[in-house]
């Protein structure tokens, strides 16, 4: 018992939202976000393996890492920009890594259900 919030939905319905999101981004090569809506787009396109090309604005290089999860370019530099596209167009190597460390950092460090057992862990201590 406690006043702990939780996903109290069902393993099914997590798992058909996160199919809808990666049917959504399936057909995109990249995830090219150029302002600041937060970091929900880049989180849902890493989620669904797409590689990301952002600004290096607000928090986003927290969660964006430039060469290992994403490409990351200074914000007002369309040059930077149009070349960090061009780099993941031109080098399917790079584009799979991007893919595949973007998906993996989003399962290792943002899992909802490992963060709140975490969160539960800390505040059921807190309590004690």
């Amino acid at each position: 018992s406690g006043n702990l919030a939780a996903y109290t939905g069902s393993a099914s319905t997590k798992a058909a939202i996160t199919a809808c999101v990666r049917e959504t981004y399936a057909p995109f090569g990249v995830q090219i976000v150029t302002t600041n809506p937060g970091a929900v787009p880049h989180f849902e396109a890493m989620a669904a393996g797409l590689p990301v090309v952002s600004t290096t604005v607000s928090g986003i290089p927290e969660v964006v890492e430039d060469g290992v999860n994403g490409l990351l370019v200074p914000s007002e530099d369309p040059h930077a920009l149009a070349d960090a596209i061009w780099r993941i167009a031109k080098d399917p190597g790079l584009a799979e890594s991007l893919r595949t460390n973007a998906a993996a950092t989003i399962a290792d460090h943002y899992d909802g259900d490992r963060l709140a057992a975490e969160l539960a862990v800390r505040f059921t201590r807190s309590r004690a």
